[in-house]
């Protein structure tokens, strides 16, 4: 029976403590929208992220448009002629891979026999009429992962009936339903659990109170159902990562059986794709919902737990998991919650919808690197400052410079090496450079920008083909990358330029 074999972990006796938190903002409301989801995109391909609602309503409710104005900002809702029938998740993504993101729905709960539909993305913020995919109705969950490795998303389908795996076809086509099992399946998880180069399906039953996994064996084909836990009855989606980090894909999720209660535990994966007991991370205050999510930026997946608010369980290592931390407290009780990078720093805020009617959001304030070298005052009186946001691993390639306190409507851009310097007044400018030796300058076509009123510049950089004075160049892991703002300026009438303060970055 489940309750002899959950295994305590320490993490239920240690005291509850500072775990150093990602840094994110106060709560920031965006739309007075009832809503059961929202996802961020770029919808009308402008460069800045957009968000599209999806709200309640027993009827058909259609789909809410926010354009973004950048820096969080958003324009008014404009409602879409577009509604999902008993949608109550929907996911973003470029299905037809034509470069433009249309929306997929991927969780249903309204009226009965609700079609499984995607809506086209056309570019400027239009999309196509519901399109229906198979013949599934009323879909319970849905994984997204390119089975058969040919470079589009292919899907693999939960519902109250059976489980099935759906080929993309490309251009907006899909193959017919590869039946995986039959059955009342309520959730499922897409991985490659046993490292065979396959993916993997995770799912939880609802009729049979088990937790099965089904092994991929080439493309969309599976094996039959391998037991994980025969006396489950889950409440959340399964979640995959690895959890104690020895290399095997571990599950975490809500469980409950015939003699347990209720618990938030993890299943340890072991060689060739098989599970451990399961190990308790807590046995009150159960989540709704579960996300891995490194929260502190530690490497480790951390585990955030929806109920109410959202709370973080902090990996300690080795699947030893702290006691619940806050991480996002909004004012209405929140109904779903995302990453997403929703002020284009390219870094991951959290989008998130409330009872209250409100979608809102949190800002991600951290930043990366360390300000070394510090120029002088500009025009404006104040030091022009520089922060670097998004990722420090060299593979992600998602890093993004931004200015701020600069004159307005100044001419800049953005200087780059691996040899740090201080050099005061070079060339009659009145700042010091902080980089030396091979300078590299980012002057590509759109990279030289104007400060605008606001007085800043922001620039997502390409660490594949980083600027050097000899051609560009690829950073890699363990070079330091030295970084600055040049900026034209005028003092007392006379032009004359200045740098920003300069931050050092690790890559790893």
């Amino acid at each position: 029976m489940l309750l002899k074999r959950l295994a305590l972990c320490s993490s239920l006796t240690v005291a509850i403590a500072s775990i150093g938190l990602a840094q994110l903002g106060p709560e920031s409301p965006i739309a007075g929208i009832n809503a059961w989801d929202a996802v961020a995109l770029d919808a009308n391909q402008d460069g800045k992220s957009d968000i599209i609602v999806l709200p309640t309503g027993a009827a058909p409710a259609r789909l809410f448009f926010l354009e973004g104005l950048g820096s969080r900002q958003f324009d008014v809702p404009e409602q879409l002629p577009q509604s999902i029938r008993g949608a109550l998740r929907i996911e973003a993504l470029d299905l037809d891979m034509d470069g433009i993101q249309d929306i997929l729905a991927t969780r249903y709960g309204g009226p009965a026999n609700a079609a499984f539909v995607w809506l086209r993305g056309l570019g400027g913020a239009v999309f196509s009429d519901p399109l229906v995919i198979g013949s599934l109705l009323d879909v319970r969950d849905v994984g997204i992962q390119d089975l058969d490795g040919d470079g589009d998303p292919d899907l693999v389908v939960c519902s109250p009936e059976r489980i099935v795996s759906i080929e993309n076809l490309g251009g907006g086509n899909f193959g017919p339903q590869q039946i995986i099992d039959v059955g009342i399946f309520e959730a499922c998880s897409v991985s490659d659990v046993d490292s065979d180069g396959f993916f993997d399906v995770v799912v939880a039953q609802y009729n049979s109170f088990g937790l099965d996994l089904y092994r991929g064996t080439s493309g969309l084909n599976f094996g039959p159902a391998e037991s994980i836990e025969t006396d489950v009855f889950s409440s959340t989606s399964p979640v995959t990562s690895d959890f104690n980090g020895d290399g095997f894909v571990d599950i975490a999720m809500v469980i409950g059986g015939l003699y347990a209660p209720e618990t938030l535990a993890w299943f340890p994966g072991t060689a060739g794709g098989t599970f451990g007991d399961p190990q308790v991370i807590s046995q009150s205050n159960l989540p709704l919902e579960i996300l891995a999510h490194d929260c502190n930026a530690d490497g480790l997946p951390d585990l955030l737990a929806q109920l109410g608010d959202v709370d973080c369980y902090e990996n300690l290592g080795g699947g030893t998991f702290g006691a619940p931390a806050p991480f996002l407290d909004a004012s209405n009780s929140i109904r779903w919650f995302r990453p997403a990078d929703i002020d284009d720093d390219a870094d991951l805020d959290f989008l998130a919808t409330t009872t209250g009617s409100v979608v809102t959001s949190f800002e991600n304030t951290a930043t990366l690197g360390s300000t070394y070298c510090t120029s002088q005052p500009n025009s404006t009186g104040s030091v022009g400052s520089l922060v670097v946001t998004g990722s420090d691993s060299a593979r992600e390639n998602a890093l993004v410079l931004a200015a701020a306190d600069l004159p307005p409507a100044s001419i800049g851009y953005f200087v780059t090496s691996q040899t740090p310097g201080m050099v005061s007044g070079p060339g009659g400018s009145q700042g010091t450079l902080c980089v030396s030796g091979a300078i590299g300058r980012y002057v590509g076509p759109g990279e030289v920008q104007s400060s605008g009123a606001a007085g800043t510049l922001k620039l997502r950089i390409d660490l594949s083909s980083t600027p050097t004075p000899t051609g560009p160049v690829r950073a890699v892991a363990g070079q330091t990358l030295y970084f600055q703002t040049w900026h034209r300026d005028t003092i007392a009438g006379s032009a004359t330029s200045n740098f920003t303060d300069a931050v050092s970055l690790l890559l790893n």
